[in-house]
């Protein structure tokens, strides 16, 4: 076998495995991420790290994956990402997530997230979502009117899911 081989593309893993491994080093960084600025100093130090390697940037790239436990864990992560590590360019990425309405019927739980993300970024003073406010509105009731429209067939879960998005994007 040859080593030098490129990584799978994050839109390739798809063995149960690497999603639990993968989950589980998001976990790591979000416990490092909620305990920063706390009283630990190691904490502090690791979050502050993690922030100047571009933790957002990362984590984003690992919703490519295409699972729904990775998925979570990285949106679960970046609500504990404080709202001054938050980049213009980080908020723009959310926003373009909720522009990729094909996956709305497979992730609805991921953009509910993602909307509730919008959502403490907007609420917070002076947080890089006020100049993309515009473009975030736009966004989240398009994604309000796809999932409107989306047939769950029936499927009490999927209903549910569908009924939790549409009340996120109110």
């Amino acid at each position: 076998r040859n080593l030098s081989q490129q990584a799978p593309r994050f839109c390739n893993m798809r063995h149960p495995l690497v999603h639990r491994v993968l989950s589980s080093v998001v976990a790591l960084v979000e416990f490092f991420t909620a305990e920063g600025g706390a009283a630990d100093k190691l904490c502090d130090e690791v979050s502050d790290e993690m922030n100047a390697k571009e933790r957002e940037v990362l984590l984003f790239r690992l919703l490519e994956i295409p699972s729904p436990e990775v998925q979570n864990a990285v949106m679960k992560c970046v609500r504990h990402v404080g709202v001054g590590d938050m980049s213009e360019e980080d908020t723009a990425y959310l926003i373009k997530l909720l522009d990729d309405d094909q996956n709305i019927a497979t992730e609805g739980a991921v953009f509910e997230k993602v909307i509730l993300q919008m959502d403490l970024l907007a609420n917070a003073q002076g947080g890089p979502l006020k100049k993309l406010a515009e473009r975030c509105v736009f966004s989240i009731v398009r994604v309000m009117h796809v999932n409107a429209h989306r047939n769950t067939y029936g499927a009490e879960a999927l209903e549910k899911e569908k009924h939790a998005l549409s009340r996120t994007c109110v």
